[in-house]
């Protein structure tokens, strides 16, 4: 039985993302939706994230930002002024951002957005566009079960916040930690990997670089148990970004060696399911056991995948997943929309 079934709560929640003209929105196995829009052909693009959780008393966010400190005086819905109460709405510490999460707040600013064309937040940042914006936020509603309710974003009607459904439960993984090998173990099992998986290796068009450049890949072996132990092979260096092949392999003399299988949520029609066993920036954190991995979709770090797992003995479990897939806009770099979230 599953943690999150253990706890009596609802059952997870499929996480899903969608696009709806210049706006993407992401649902994630909590159903906490997080809905953005900005102009993918400029580099200097202000940008507008929704973020909501799915408790029924849960509130709305929205948060403006722009490459550049904004005034609270030039936020504008196509030709007209946008009226944003100093109580209402809160600077970053940098001046580049404005939030709320005033329910009255964000009502407003939804009615004033819904039928304009553009969001204008000063000169110096390229404007929002508006199309999907309440496609967008329409499927918030519907997902957290919302729709004709008081607590609505766009569909809002009579029904009380009491008839939302109460939020599925993450999943809890504890932490795994690593064991420490000798370093005759650790290169016993870096050779059987690559002796017994030669051919899968070449499969994956695996060419590590020369010397100069395979200081950047990751490589190693660690004790993921007393059985069970993960090899990762530094495969292919990018420019500013490597891949490695990862492996299971088995602690006993002359034991299997199996390419990695690392769960990710089935968001397209022919999606596998399986991330592994190829990782760009593959990293293991020995103390929790805690493998990570971060894909930048471009250089700038403003569109890509960040994902975790953990080993529970017999395979790895996804822990958490950010997905990005359009580039652009002015959010923190590596600010992604979140797909899956486990307490760990």
């Amino acid at each position: 039985m599953s943690p999150a079934m253990q706890m009596g709560c609802a059952r997870a929640a499929a996480p899903s993302c969608a696009t709806h003209g210049a706006w993407s929105v992401a649902c994630d196995n909590t159903l906490s939706r997080d809905a953005r829009g900005f102009d993918e052909d400029s580099n200097t693009g202000a940008e507008v994230v929704f973020t909501r959780a799915a408790c029924p008393a849960a509130r709305g966010t929205v948060t403006l930002y722009a490459p550049a400190p904004l005034a609270r005086t030039a936020v504008r819905v196509d030709d007209r002024t946008l009226v944003l109460p100093d109580g209402a709405w809160v600077y970053a510490g940098d001046g580049a951002s404005l939030t709320t999460d005033r329910p009255a707040a964000v009502a407003a600013f939804v009615d004033a957005l819904r039928h304009g064309v553009a969001l204008h937040v000063g000169a110096d940042a390229g404007p929002v566009p508006l199309d999907g914006m309440v496609a967008a936020l329409s499927g918030i509603d519907d997902r957290q079960g919302r729709a004709g309710g008081r607590t609505a974003l766009v569909q809002r009607g009579p029904r009380r916040a009491s008839a939302v459904p109460a939020a599925p439960a993450p999943a809890v993984l504890p932490a795994a930690p690593t064991v420490t090998l000798s370093r005759v173990e650790q290169h016993r099992l870096m050779a059987r990997a690559r002796r017994t998986q030669a051919r899968f290796i070449r499969a994956q068009h695996c060419a590590p670089p020369g010397d100069r450049m395979r200081r950047f890949l990751k490589n190693g072996v660690h004790g993921l148990d007393d059985r069970n132990a993960l090899v990762i092979m530094g495969c292919e260096m990018g420019p500013y970004q490597g891949s490695s092949l990862l492996f299971v392999a088995s602690r006993t003399p002359d034991g299997p060696v199996q390419p990695a299988r690392l769960p990710v949520p089935v968001l397209d029609p022919g999606d596998s399911g399986d991330q592994g066993p190829v990782l760009t920036n593959p990293d293991l954190d020995p103390a929790t056991g805690t493998l990570d991995t971060v894909q930048m979709g471009r250089a700038l770090n403003d569109c890509g995948m960040q994902a975790a797992w953990r080993w529970d003995h017999t395979h790895f479990m996804l822990a958490r997943m950010t997905l990005q897939r359009p580039c652009g806009g002015s959010a923190p770099r590596g600010d992604w929309p979140v797909l899956y979230r486990s307490v760990m």
